[in-house]
């Protein structure tokens, strides 16, 4: 990570070529605060001379990718070993991959009877573990394209689940920079009420909102507004950053590589993965790739 020192140059530029500072912001005649397109260009060519390739410079992390061939791993049930790879058709036949990182994909062999198997992390389920969910960007504010909530957290001791949410405003007073809403999932159902004025936990414990995060009054007096859009929700969705079951790809070509990613967003550091065949139809896999992301330290 480098600092471009785009603050200093920026001045220079400017004093060295006599220019006005119209000609980057606005339409040359009348200022603004957003750059125009040769602002933009200007901007880019600072930040961009300080990226440079180094040819002779070391590998700093090795082993931030590591693939590993699914024959060194431990296997119990009837597997079938081939040149590339291994493939089962057998219920119960498993792969266990010991690995340090934080995420695991999965390259498959080519088939045309795909089955399903389960994935066990550390012994468990995916779905158990609390940091492997996300939510998504929440729909905008109103009259402005910024997100209407910065901001969706969860709740310290509970198991998000993969649903929509929605957030309804209610008794908003503009000019008292007021409102309280209501929570529903689409799964979890109403999921209690609060405030803009107050931090929040809902119902369930799944939802953690902040009260310092709302945008949705600040917009209306942005754009002169004296109410909210009819009809007006904020809404998001909680997503998985794991796949269970897993359902490899049906092709033909041997060359064909298409990682899946099973997991992602794991505690940096030891875990195991297995897979274990539902017998449903064949589990075919060339090779796992182990993320694992440096750690870095700034003083």
């Amino acid at each position: 990570m480098e600092l471009a020192p785009v603050n200093r140059d920026w001045p220079l530029f400017f004093r060295a070529h006599d220019w006005g500072l119209n000609e980057v912001m606005g339409d040359t005649v009348h200022s603004n605060v957003h750059h125009n397109s040769v602002g933009h260009a200007l901007l880019a060519s600072l930040v961009l001379r300080n990226f440079r390739h180094h040819p002779d410079g070391p590998v700093p992390f090795p082993d931030a990718v590591k693939r590993v061939a699914a024959s060194g791993v431990v296997s119990k049930g009837t597997w079938q070993r081939e040149a590339e790879g291994m493939r089962t058709a057998a219920k119960g036949a498993s792969l266990k991959l010991s690995f340090v990182g934080n995420r695991v994909d999965v390259l498959s062999l080519p088939t045309q009877t795909s089955g399903t198997a389960r994935v066990l992390i550390d012994g468990k389920p995916p779905r158990e573990f609390r940091e492997l969910y996300y939510c998504t960007r929440p729909s905008e504010g109103p009259y402005i394209w910024m997100p209407a909530i910065k901001r969706i957290g969860f709740g310290e001791d509970t198991i998000p689940q993969v649903e929509s949410w929605t957030l309804t405003p209610f008794n908003v007073d503009l000019k008292k920079k007021t409102l309280s809403y209501r929570l529903v999932g689409s799964v979890t159902g109403p999921d209690g009420e609060g405030s803009k004025a107050a931090d929040f936990v809902s119902s369930s414990g799944r939802i953690k909102l902040s009260k310092r995060d709302f945008n949705i009054i600040w917009p209306c007096t942005y754009r002169k507004k004296d109410k909210l859009p009819e009809g007006y929700t904020v809404t998001w969705d909680v997503r998985a950053l794991f796949v269970d079951p897993w359902r490899p790809a049906a092709h033909a070509d041997p060359a064909y590589e298409a990682p899946v990613t099973l997991v992602q967003g794991l505690n940096n550091g030891p875990h195991t993965l297995e897979i274990i065949a539902n017998g449903d139809g064949e589990i075919p896999i060339k090779a796992f790739l182990v993320r694992q992301p440096p750690l870095m330290y700034i003083k």
